[in-house]
């Protein structure tokens, strides 16, 4: 049996006609039609459109930004350090559960950390460490870092993971890159901010833009930048987002360095969610939304995928909300096997649509702020 042959393919026109009766004449736009919070409107229904110009520039970064057929992106933790010595025995068992970035938050007391005992038996070539600190503490605790790795003979070179600096200002931000210059490490780290998907990364395509022009050697700072994005359950909106921002960074960023590729952006999401009646009642209903967001983060191509536990917030973290949160990642990468597709999304027309608007609201929105 010839399936093409049983089904042909349906004209536009077959489409809109059959909509229309079953609508009984009432308006196909205004009834099919998605207004979204951004503020455009996507099809309901769509036929076999080309692939936009801008599709296979997107797959290809992709490509180039790993080593094998199928996506890579870093699993992280986050473990707040009232112990160092209990710190670093959660960051070795949790490596050892596929996790391949460990983020230490030492805020208030950078200056007091004892790095022998908190990075103890961690092979710091093999994993990305992070870091959330205050900008006071910043400066000194950068230092402090790098002179340890490179005392334990590690290469600066092989340094990677982020400073996720509180309060940081532009010169803050450009003073690290300078001290970091050699490594891996993403030191100036922009947030999205705002109410709708378009608006947060506009926003945080601007504040990028002020650093680079701010900065004495751009192409210097580039390698050190990453854009820290926190997920909302907008599902497609949010896969259609990160693909435009990673598209929309690399035209910006190439008015600095004019080879510079999208393969090159680091974006680092998170899961998030509010606190509200139904899940302080029962928090396992964020697991389904840090489910989903994590899917929409893996297909619109995030590089390090932070899923926070279920209970954050509600009641204490304990080791099942940090195992089931970190199993996430684990599941999609190893059983969902999104891990072996380059670009899930790449000829889905509803998404591409969507990536399309996408485009052009960020871009008007990051006009409007530089």
């Amino acid at each position: 049996m010839n399936l093409f042959s049983e089904f042909p393919m349906q004209p536009l026109s077959a489409w809109e006609a059959q909509a229309k009766k079953e609508l009984k004449g009432a308006d196909l736009a205004e009834k099919l039609n998605w207004q979204t919070p951004d503020g455009f409107e996507i099809e309901s229904f769509f036929t076999d459109l080309p692939a936009p110009a801008w599709e296979t520039y997107l797959t290809d970064s992709m490509v180039a930004a790993t080593d094998a057929f199928g996506r890579n992106w870093r699993n992280r933790l986050l473990v707040e350090v009232a112990d160092e010595k209990a710190a670093n025995a959660l960051a070795l068992d949790m490596l050892n559960r596929n996790v391949n970035e460990i983020a230490f938050d030492i805020a208030g007391k950078a200056a007091q950390v004892n790095l022998e005992t908190l990075l103890a038996e961690i092979m710091l070539p093999f994993c990305a460490v992070s870091w959330r600190l205050n900008a006071n503490e910043a400066a000194d605790f950068l230092q402090r870092y790098i002179a340890y790795a490179e005392g334990k003979g590690y290469a600066r070179e092989n340094l990677t993971g982020r400073l996720d600096i509180i309060g940081a200002s532009d010169d803050l931000y450009l003073a690290l890159a300078d001290v970091a210059r050699g490594s891996s490490l993403h030191i100036a780290v922009v947030a999205t901010a705002g109410q709708t998907i378009s608006a947060r990364w506009a926003t945080a395509l601007a504040a990028a833009y002020r650093l680079l022009n701010h900065a004495p050697q751009p192409a210097a700072l580039l390698p050190h930048m990453a854009v820290s994005h926190t997920l909302t359950n907008s599902y497609f909106a949010e896969i259609a987002g990160m693909r435009a921002f990673r598209l929309l960074f690399a035209e910006m960023a190439a008015e600095f360095v004019p080879d510079y590729s999208p393969a090159a952006l680091h974006i680092a999401a998170c899961t998030g969610f509010e606190i509200n009646e139904r899940n302080q009642k029962d928090p396992y209903w964020n697991m389904i939304s840090n489910t989903t967001q994590a899917m929409a983060a893996v297909i619109g191509g995030c590089n390090t995928l932070e899923v926070t536990p279920h209970q954050k917030g509600i009641e204490p973290v304990d080791s099942f909300g940090q195992r089931i949160a970190i199993n996430v990642s684990n599941i999609l990468a190893e059983e969902a096997y999104f891990g072996k597709n380059i670009d899930p999304a790449a000829g889905a027309y509803y998404i591409e649509q969507l990536t399309e608007k996408m485009l052009e609201a960020v871009w008007s929105g990051f006009r409007k702020m530089v």
